[in-house]
């Protein structure tokens, strides 16, 4: 038996460790979850007092862009 201690990255990896788990080939002694993150600042408030040249700028990317996404 060999021993490894992961930190699991992404969330689908847990998911590969579980369907491990179930078929007996690894088993989980200790399980750590990580800390909830703080949500993370939209574009929009990034930029404290943007210019009103950068703001009708990024309207216009705005524009091109909103019937492709």
């Amino acid at each position: 038996m060999i021993t490894l201690r992961l930190h699991i990255l992404e969330e689908h990896a847990l998911d590969i460790i579980r369907s491990l788990e179930k078929l007996r080939a690894v088993e989980v002694v200790i399980e750590e979850t990580m800390p909830p993150t703080a949500p993370t600042q939209k574009w929009g408030g990034i930029i404290k007092n943007p210019s009103e040249e950068l703001l009708s700028y990024a309207n216009k990317v705005r524009e091109e862009w909103e019937d492709r996404i």
